[in-house]
């Protein structure tokens, strides 16, 4: 749904000292901190001039509307760019139409089809780029300019799903093996199973298609140029859909608020006005962002573990194992979840506006004045806050949902530990793996740890 960002160069220092912020690279800057929401890369007008305004010149041409108000470059030349970032070059009123883009522009499944599913997606956005440019010369396709895009500049095959053995056995390592989330990372129902052929290059080609539709699409449905936006909650979520995707055939998206010159513009993946969306905010959080596109999102984050409370782990006693009353043990346990809100409060509005590479500067720099790199730093006046989350939002708009419970908070504890003991593993593992998979796997490391920390020192009302 939306775009991943490219990885780039990072540095086991950043990591280190703070986790929880983005990675960015310049000609300056090899390496600041972790990738949370986007990587960032310095990208040259040359560059943005060329695939990116030939996609806005398409679109364009069959009626769109991509506002002159932004471009895919903030208004100060020769500064650090987000892969995929959409930004105001000038002043946005709240309700301003950004992007208009017609239903003829929308990819998905053939209209003439029965199969109107997202796997005929797939295979659609594989043939197109099989028959490529020369089709579209002959009036056969009307999306290569975006077909072009997905499959020869957009790096799906760095996503989860294309992972090695190494990185994805590091991951349920540091996950507990299905104890923490998210869960089925990794793992993907292959389209091909239905469209296979005797051509291995083909396959290869839908497994790519696959995982650009996982990705980009709003289930069936590639939505061009919209989705190089990137992702990002809270404040910052300033872009969005007008209507719902299901109800109107056209895609209209408007500002949120009120958006400053040099802004960065933010859509939300699971916090958006789509049917796609519909209580994506209560199961689709931060560790399934994580597991679909291989980056943890900047604040705020949205955390949830699900926990077997009343098992027993402890099996040293056999005595016991001939007890009667010892088969009625898993009736006993029952499953029960924790939810929260993750964000950093006291950031002055200078910080709130500030691109991902500022931040990650700022935030690095104050990182490396710590001594003891255990400590999670806060810079300035920031400071964490977590807000407990309930899947009822009727009663938790009545009533705040309580803290964990002492059994709840003993299990986090638990794995905490568990977490914090393999750190120097994880160091170790990653220097052996391929350098998009190390660099999210140590980012999430760190991110589920201090997601983890916070969450016991809140319930302890022992704030940081």
């Amino acid at each position: 749904m939306l775009h991943l960002p490219t990885l780039v160069t990072w540095s086991f220092f950043a990591f280190l000292y703070f986790p929880s912020v983005a990675s960015s690279s310049s000609a300056a800057t090899a390496a600041t901190a972790t990738a949370t929401t986007t990587a960032t890369t310095t990208e040259s007008s040359e560059t943005i001039g060329t695939t990116k305004q030939r996609l806005v010149a398409w679109l364009r041409s069959h009626n769109g509307i991509f506002s002159d108000k932004i471009a895919f470059a903030p208004p100060c030349a020769n500064v650090e760019v987000e892969a995929g970032g959409i930004y105001a070059i000038e002043s946005i009123a709240k309700g301003e139409r950004l992007m208009f883009i017609p239903r003829d522009c929308l990819f998905g499944p053939p209209p003439d089809s029965d199969d109107q599913s997202h796997c005929r997606t797939v295979k659609r956005l594989a043939d197109e780029y099989q028959a490529g440019s020369a089709a579209a010369a002959a009036g056969h396709s009307n999306f290569w300019p975006y077909v072009q895009y997905v499959f020869e500049e957009y790096p799906h095959d760095k996503l989860p799903t294309n992972w090695s053995e190494q990185g994805y056995n590091l991951i349920q390592n540091i996950l507990g093996h299905g104890y923490l989330p998210p869960d089925k990372f990794g793992y993907l129902e292959p389209c091909s199973y239905y469209y296979k052929k005797d051509n291995d290059s083909y396959n290869d080609l839908l497994d790519a298609a696959q995982r650009i539709v996982d990705s980009r699409g709003w289930e069936e449905l590639l939505v061009p140029v919209f989705d190089m936006g990137n992702h990002r909650n809270g404040y910052w979520h300033n872009m969005d859909q007008l209507h719902d995707s299901k109800t109107h055939d056209d895609f209209e998206v408007v500002a949120l608020r009120d958006i400053e010159a040099g802004e960065q513009l933010y859509l939300s993946y699971n916090q958006c006005p789509d049917y796609t969306c519909q209580e994506y905010d209560e199961t689709y959080m931060t560790p399934e962002i994580f597991r679909d596109y291989g980056f943890v999102e900047q604040y705020p984050q949205r955390w949830h573990f699900s926990m077997e409370i009343g098992r027993q782990d402890n099996t040293d006693d056999d005595d016991d194992d001939d007890d009667d009353d010892d088969d009625d043990d898993d009736d006993d346990s029952e499953y029960e979840y924790v939810m929260f809100e993750l964000d950093i409060v006291g950031a002055t509005k200078h910080q709130k506006g500030e691109s991902n590479a500022e931040s990650a500067s700022r935030r690095t720099a104050a990182a490396a004045a710590q001594e003891d790199e255990q400590q999670p730093p806060s810079p300035d006046t920031e400071r964490f806050q977590v807000t407990w989350l309930s899947r009822d939002k009727e009663a938790q708009q009545q009533h705040p949902p309580p803290p964990p419970n002492p059994e709840q908070i003993k299990w986090l504890q638990v794995h905490l530990k568990r977490l914090q003991g393999m750190r120097d593993l994880v160091l170790y593992e990653v220097q052996y793996l391929e350098a998009h998979e190390g660099q999210a796997a140590l980012s999430y490391y760190y991110a589920i740890t201090q997601a983890m920390e916070q969450a016991i020192l809140w319930a302890q009302n022992k704030k940081s």
